[in-house]
């Protein structure tokens, strides 16, 4: 590399915002308005065509906001940091987001944004830790930028592009097993229990007691000693616990909300509505967060496995689907989740029915633990390409 200067000199950078979600005027649904970008919409798809949300004219007036052109580079600075999309259409984005335009004389689009790429793992080191990783848009700017020819850029992403391309591709595949890896469980699950189910019954026959909406607390790092702090961002998309970024409460805080064995958690709102999770008591002692419900229900009649089960089927989702209120954000209430109709198989079958599940289940994990392993070598191994190639460790011709 012949020298460095900073992103902010070869880029325009243009900050993001979002209207207040409580005006209405401010938002719109169908075909109008103008796409407004969060970070969920980016890590769906590298090329951004289709944001859940839009705003009127209105809502871009009350945070200034700019329209991106296609083409834009996106910036994540806020949780997922880092992350990298580019706008397939005009839009606008949220607070989170930094539109990214480079100066074509000085950069190269895709080189910038392979550049970019190259520097996520990196950042952590200038994250400014409050409730979340975040960075400054003045952060982002200070980024550094090579001083190589645009000529130069354009062979390394011309060279980028056919190579992630061919690594890409071999990431989708995987991609595609796991989704079949998981509708087969699903197939599996919804036969066992349609075929053996005597008949349906509302959620609200089956619990022993009313649901309970969890704490309004924010969570601590906390002793050791302490119940973990269960939030909505802690439960998988397969039903389990992640392991980082724990939250716990004090005792005293946490005694109203602490789970017992079997006690079933359900997200009522947001993008993760529907996701549900069954604690057991071998995790530790463990209390949940307001955005999650639970429930607990009548185990001479329905054994909660069986529930949760349930809760991996289409006849569940498809509920889901239809009982969730569009206002600001998706949302299915205590009250909604009680009137869905869940398939109860006659409780001597119950047991039996949970060892086939179990089964199919445990099969399908260990090939997608193998599939997912597979999946983080091609990731480091793209990584690991782009890394070499935009700081010329790799040599790439000029004629690439």
């Amino acid at each position: 590399m012949e020298g460095s200067t900073r992103l902010k000199w070869v880029a325009t950078l243009i900050p993001g915002g979002t209207p207040t979600v409580a005006e209405s005027s401010y938002w719109t649904k169908g075909e109008e308005g103008t796409p407004w970008v969060a970070i969920g919409d980016m890590t769906r798809n590298r090329l951004v065509t289709s944001p859940a949300r839009r705003v009127t004219s209105e809502g871009l007036l009350s945070k200034s906001l700019r329209i991106g052109e296609p083409g834009t580079i996106l910036f994540a600075m806020y949780a997922s940091v880092g992350e990298i999309a580019v706008l397939g259409c005009k839009a606008t984005w949220n607070q989170a987001i930094l539109g990214v335009v480079p100066h074509p004389q000085v950069a190269e689009a895709r080189y910038l944004r392979y550049w970019l790429e190259h520097l996520r793992p990196a950042l952590t080191e200038l994250f400014r830790s409050n409730t979340q990783n975040n960075l400054s848009g003045e952060q982002v700017g200070a980024l550094p930028f090579p001083v190589i020819s645009v000529t130069r850029q354009r062979a390394i992403a011309d060279f980028l592009d056919r190579e992630t391309a061919r690594i890409d591709a071999l990431i989708e595949t995987k991609r595609r097993m796991i989704a079949v890896l998981r509708e087969g469980v699903t197939v599996h699950i919804e036969k066992h229990l349609r075929d053996t189910a005597g008949s349906q019954d509302s959620f609200r026959r089956l619990l022993m007691e009313p649901p309970q909406y969890g704490a309004a607390e924010s969570g601590e790092i906390g002793e050791e000693a302490w119940p973990r702090y269960i939030r909505i961002t802690d439960l998988t998309a397969d039903g389990a616990l992640r392991d980082d970024d724990v939250r716990r409460l004090p005792p005293d805080v946490a005694r109203p909300y602490l789970l017992r064995d079997n006690d079933l958690l359900f997200a009522r709102s947001g993008a993760t509505v529907g996701k549900a999770f069954i604690y057991r008591q071998a995790m530790g002692a463990c209390c949940f967060a307001g955005y999650l419900i639970r429930f607990r229900v009548d185990r001479n009649r329905i054994a909660p496995e069986i529930v949760e089960a349930w809760t991996r089927t289409n006849h569940y989702w498809g509920q889901i689907r239809a009982s969730s209120l569009q206002a600001t954000i998706e949302n299915v209430s205590a009250e909604r989740y009680k009137a869905l109709l869940i398939p109860v198989p006659p409780k001597p079958d119950q047991q039996r029915i949970l060892k086939l599940i179990s089964r199919r289940r445990e099969r399908a994990h260990h090939l997608e633990e193998t599939l997912l392993k597979q999946m983080m070598l091609l990731q480091e191994h793209r990584q690991a390409l782009i890394a070499g190639a935009v700081t010329g460790q790799i040599e790439v011709s000029a004629t690439a």
